[in-house]
Parts: C-alpha cells; structure tokens; sequence
C-alpha cells in the first residue's frame, strides 16, 4: 500500500474511533492498560522527570527482576540501567550509552546481552502530549531466538558450501544450453577456464552427440551412465534435474572418477578366468575367450582343432604321493601343454585332471606334430627323474568348423569321447 493511503487510513481510523467510540477517562485508562500489558514486547514508560510510572508483565519476566531489587513504581531510568548494568555482559559499554537514553530528545536503539544468554533489542522512544505531560517510552524485545536461528542459517550454509566444495566428486550445475553455472573445487581443479560442459569435461569444441541434458530437463529424471573424460579416465555420471530451480531448467552433473574402481574391477574379472594352480585360463575363461576372440575368427583355408588332454593316472598319484604331487603333476603337464603350443592358441584347464586347447593348424598333420611335441617332452621330463612318479596324458581331438562355436560344448564333448577311447586303449596295453 501507498504509504500516503496508510497514513490516510490512519486518519480515518482515528477519527471513526474518537467520533464513535465513547469512552470516559476511567474507561480509556483501563483500555489503555490492557493495550501495553498485552503488547507483545516488555515495555517501560518514564515521566518527564524519567521516573517510572508504568511497566508490564513482560518487563519483569524478560529482565528477571524483583521486588527485593528495585521499587518498581519508584525507581527512575537512570537506576533501572544501573541495576541492569549487573545483570549484561558488557557493563562499560551499557553504561556509556546512559547519556543517550535519559536524553529526553533523542530516539535511540541497541542491542543488549545478558549474562543468562538472552539476547535483547532495546528502543528508547521520547514521547511528548503537552508541556507537562513528556517522557521515554523503553521497549525491550528478545531476540534471542531470531539471532540463533540466523547464526544457525549461517553456519549451516557455510558448512554446506564447505562439504559441496570439498566433495570427492565434480559437481557442475548448468543451464539447458550447457553453460555452467556453478562448479565446485574439484571441478574447477579439473578445469577452470571451460564455461561449458562438454568443454570442461571432454574438451570439446561442441555440444556431445546423444546428449541427454535436454530429456533430463523436459522429462525432469535422473540419468546414469560411465564414459571416459578428457583426461583418459573412466567416470561415474549422474545428471539430475533442479526441481528447486525457478525456472527448473537447471540440471546437477555429479562425476566421481572410478578409473582405480575399473582397475580393479578389470583384475579381478581377469583373475576370475584364470586357474589359479596353473595360471593358464580355467573352464570359465575358456568360453569367455572363445564368445570373445573366436567367433570372428577367420580361418584363410586353415583348420581349427580343440583338443582335449586327460593326465593318466591322477588318482594314483594322489593315493600314493599325496596331493601336494599331484598338484605338481598338474603344474608340470600344464608347463609342457603351454610350451608345445602357440601363444595364439587358447589353452585352458578344463577340470581336475583335464585341459582344453583351441588350435589353429594347416592340415590334419599338423595336430600329429603337436601331439610328438607333447610327447617328448614328457618323455623328457620322465627321464630326468626329477620326479618320484612318471607322466603321461591322453588326449582327444575334434575338427570345429566355424559355425559350430555356437556349439562348442558338443564339440568338446566329441573329443572328450575321443580321448576316452585313447585312454581305454592304453588301458588294454
């Protein structure tokens, strides 16, 4: 409202009240006093000689005074800031401004702490009816709650903005054309010059094809995902739409670099294919591998085998040496089958006692000279009698044409049944 219509508001009010309200003296004193006892705020008021001639409820309960203290309807301003001059923090500085408040002319305000930790917001308002009827009006409000709540809210968002700055993650908070509007420390590390997204995070000149800015903003929903930023690394993703924002057309970009996640993560998947004995791929890294290398292998009029060994006698060995030896005894065929391989062959520990290889030959002959290969090492090993027990392995072979990895397990189980039938042969030997 137009500071002119209140005051004519105020007017009118006044004069409706005074032309229509009837109210002899008795009854406006009575009205008079339950206005101050019922103000919201202790307050005081002195005469011209700035003695007390009127004081609320408030005004005892916000001061914490009594009667044994001081004479209530007795006492003059000066003695009142005396008495109060005990009960604040600071007295000196309390009673420098005694000279300001008894001033009968001057209007004046401060802010007064208690020993109690009430915190008080003082007014001294002079007030004039007639030339003899003058004096101070004191009004003493407790803002001690309002001062807390402002600290808190201060201090709360210092401590936000310190933990947002200290995040352990890039936080970007930008519009719908990807500028930014707010990057935290680690973010501004990253890079502090880029004003864009795309710029600051992958170094790009333009805006990233498939970008998903725009859904999150229209669609207002969170989407994840992993890429790899400017500096080679891999990271986590996370962009959110501001429901807070005015216009809510600002989207959060959290990031957090997962590179040393991925690492380990890539170790131990690695590990996970890897038999651990002989350090040769187990019977999960062999399909892995397979699904992964051999399905877009291209042969150039060469044959692929799979082979499949059984070690002869593994039992034995363990009833009769225990199996600390027979672990040796897988150890060494393992050694002997990866020696008389390629590297480019796929070799793998398919069982206890069994092995699997994939191999790629010129002929049918070739797989005879693999299998002498194998032999005479083991005959050599045999020979040297480092250890206490001989060696021999069976072995199994089966031709896989191209479109049968898809059924490679049929394939294994065929050269399985061949390798059975080796071994049943030595058995009759």
């Amino acid at each position: 409202m137009d500071p002119d219509d209140v005051e004519q508001l105020s007017f009118n009010t006044f004069s409706y009240f005074t032309n229509n309200v009837l109210l002899n003296e008795e009854k406006l004193k009575i009205l008079l006093f339950n206005i101050l006892e019922n103000f919201e705020d202790a307050i005081v008021i002195y005469d011209n000689n700035l003695r007390c001639i009127f004081y609320n409820s408030k005004y005892l309960n916000i001061l914490n005074l009594n009667s044994k203290e001081i004479n209530f309807f007795n006492h003059t301003l000066k003695e009142a800031n005396n008495l109060l001059s005990k009960k604040v923090i600071n007295p000196t500085v309390f009673l420098n401004r005694n000279s300001e408040i008894l001033d009968l002319s001057r209007e004046t305000s401060d802010i007064i702490e208690l020993t109690n930790d009430t915190i008080l917001e003082r007014h001294s308002i002079p007030f004039s009816g007639s030339p003899d009827f003058k004096g101070k009006i004191i009004i003493y409000k407790d803002i001690t709650k309002k001062i807390q709540e402002n600290i808190s809210a201060s201090l709360d968002q210092e401590i936000i903005t310190t933990v947002i700055q200290n995040l352990p993650f890039y936080l970007l908070i930008v519009d719908r054309n990807k500028n930014i509007i707010f990057a935290n420390q680690q973010a501004k590390n990253f890079d502090n010059l880029s004003s864009t997204c795309y710029k600051l995070l992958f170094g790009r000149e333009n805006p990233c094809e498939n970008c998903q800015l725009e859904i999150v903003v229209s669609q207002k929903i969170n989407y994840a995902f992993e890429t790899n930023f400017k500096n080679n690394k891999t990271f986590s993703v996370i962009i959110s739409n501001l429901k807070s924002s005015l216009d809510n057309d600002l989207v959060s970009i959290f990031a957090m670099d997962i590179s040393k996640h991925k690492e380990v993560e890539s170790k131990n998947l690695y590990l996970s294919y890897i038999d651990p004995l002989t350090g040769i791929l187990n019977r999960r890294g062999f399909f892995v591998f397979i699904k992964s290398n051999y399905e877009r292998v291209k042969l150039n009029n060469k044959k692929l085998f799979l082979f499949f060994f059984d070690i002869d006698g593994l039992k034995k060995i363990n009833d009769s040496y225990g199996h600390i030896n027979g672990d040796i005894a897988i150890k060494n065929i393992a050694k002997i089958l990866k020696s008389a391989l390629r590297d480019s062959d796929l070799l793998a520990r398919f069982g206890g006692d069994e092995f699997v290889a994939l191999v790629v030959c010129n002929s049918q002959s070739n797989t005879d000279q693999i299998l002498n290969r194998i032999s005479k090492k083991i005959h050599d090993l045999n020979s040297s009698k480092i250890l206490n027990f001989n060696l021999s392995v069976s072995c199994g072979i089966s031709e896989v044409k191209p479109d049968q990895l898809q059924e490679i397990d049929k394939i294994i189980h065929k050269a399985d049944q061949a390798m059975y039938l080796e071994k049943k042969q030595k058995k009759k030997l």
